[in-house]
């Protein structure tokens, strides 16, 4: 085998496997795993802020009772 030959058999190799590469990476970067915890996520920071508010509203209400007793 030529020298040339075998330069170009490995330029090939190489092309091919640079290609398959960015093909596996383009499939990944486009893969939903994940989505489900960052939806599970946003729902528990949607009941932290909501047992927040009530929360706040009992204690104002429990505060405005107690000032009312003295």
């Amino acid at each position: 085998m030529s020298p040339i030959t075998s330069f170009c058999d490995k330029a090939v190799v190489k092309t091919r496997l640079y290609i398959d590469d960015q093909r596996k990476r383009a499939v990944r970067r486009h893969d939903e795993r994940g989505s489900v915890t960052i939806e599970q996520v946003l729902w528990a920071v949607a009941m932290i802020a909501i047992v927040g508010i009530v929360v706040l509203a009992i204690t104002n209400f429990v505060t405005t009772k107690a000032g009312e007793i003295r």
